[in-house]
């Protein structure tokens, strides 16, 4: 046991006790009590402090929506590469499954560059029509997402478009926690590289959040797996 926890937590760097009981439960399938990881994780000197700056993370509040497709959110944070300077990783999240559904990492962030993300998502979600009638994408007032390129185009999609409220992040607080998460795990955890490692880094981080990391939200199921048992839910 000793060794799967320390396993777990060595891949898992910056969680704490309760994520890595979490995966072992989940995923790993294995009966053990919360109490009895952390008290290996104290013992094994897994219980770090962390010495890193946290951003301060806006509360999500009753933003989530109770299904899937019905509210999606928008975002762009910045990270710096060493070839290409600050260029601007964009996600597009389901709030009800809190999944990824498209992500690029851009080094323009026009109107354009913004809406080939958005046109990714609504593939991915609905691949036999290529509309997303129903669905509800929430942005900042960022020019790229109240430019008329972007905003006609993702109507032609059948998105309804909503524009968070000015000096009220917690109106984004969904996928501005993502992005602040995304910050404690990678960014201050990795030096700076080049733009196409960081890409590559972005996207492996990426896939394990949806496919491999429980969510507290979600009951602890990884995004993916809380996306198929609504599909079975509703299905009934």
């Amino acid at each position: 046991m000793r060794a799967l926890v320390r396993g777990v937590a060595e891949e898992n760097v910056t969680s704490g006790s309760r994520r890595v009981w979490a995966i072992l439960r989940r995923q790993r399938h294995v009966l053990v009590s919360r109490k009895r990881v952390r008290r290996i994780m104290r013992e094994e000197g897994l219980l770090r402090e962390v010495h890193f700056p946290r951003p301060r993370l806006p509360a999500t509040g009753n933003q989530a929506a109770r299904e899937p497709n019905r509210l999606w959110m928008a975002d762009i944070t910045y990270l710096d590469t060493t070839d290409r300077g600050p260029v601007g990783l964009l996600p597009v999240e389901d709030t009800c499954t809190r999944e990824i559904l498209s992500w690029e990492l851009l080094i323009s962030c026009g109107a354009a560059d913004a809406f080939r993300v958005l046109e990714a998502a609504v593939l991915a979600r609905f691949p036999k029509t290529g509309r997303a009638s129903g669905v509800t994408l929430k942005t900042d007032g960022g020019a790229q997402f109240t430019a008329h390129y972007f905003q006609d185009r993702a109507r032609g999609l059948g998105l309804s478009l909503e524009t968070r409220r000015k000096r009220r992040p917690e109106d984004g607080g969904i996928i501005e926690s993502f992005n602040g998460h995304f910050k404690i795990d990678y960014i201050y955890t990795h030096e700076p590289t080049t733009y196409a490692e960081t890409r590559l880094a972005c996207g492996e981080h990426i896939r394990q959040y949806n496919e491999e990391r429980p969510h507290s939200s979600l009951d602890y199921l990884t995004p993916a797996a809380f996306y198929q048992s609504k599909l079975k839910e509703a299905k009934g």
